[in-house]
């Protein structure tokens, strides 16, 4: 019994001392930290979910474990690249403009997985010879070109 406290223990983070801010400080980094790592796993538990998904030949199980993937890896990069969590004094400017730059650099991830799927339809409306799945390739190609758009609107922007 003596064992598994000493192995939960050893885990465990030492207490935090210090002045309160300091406190503050390393309980939103240890929480930070432990959102990110829950972010991993809740991609692993997507990625594997749409590999069987894959194997099982279901497309509504490989889209929910693609969506639940893709959920986890939004939370482990938006925890991790965001400096949200800490209490060094930046200015709402900086603040702002990384905002920015993380959604418009989802945005452009999103529009190509958009284009890639939108060819893939695409592909497979010529190949069976269906206008129905080319039409829907087509506008999946589109749409994914207005989100990359979007993603760069960012930048125009910044420049007017």
């Amino acid at each position: 019994m003596n064992e598994y406290i000493a192995y939960i223990m050893s885990v465990l983070p030492e207490v935090p001392t210090g002045t309160p801010a300091q406190i503050a400080k390393d309980t939103l980094d240890f929480f930070s930290k432990w959102i990110g790592r829950a972010g991993g796993v809740v991609a692993l538990i997507g990625f594997v979910k749409m590999a069987l998904g894959f194997k099982e030949d279901s497309s509504r199980e490989t889209l929910e474990g693609a969506l639940v993937a893709i959920s986890g890896l939004i939370i482990k990069a938006s925890i991790e690249s965001l400096d949200v969590f800490t209490t060094n004094p930046i200015s709402a400017d900086v603040e702002f403009y990384a905002l920015r730059d993380f959604i418009s650099k989802w945005l452009a991830r999103l529009g190509g997985l958009a284009l890639f799927l939108g060819g893939i339809l695409l592909a497979l409306g010529i190949k069976d010879n269906d206008a129905a799945g080319k039409v829907t390739g087509i506008k999946t190609i589109a749409t994914g070109g207005v989100i990359i758009g979007l993603s760069a609107l960012s930048v125009i922007i910044e420049l007017t």
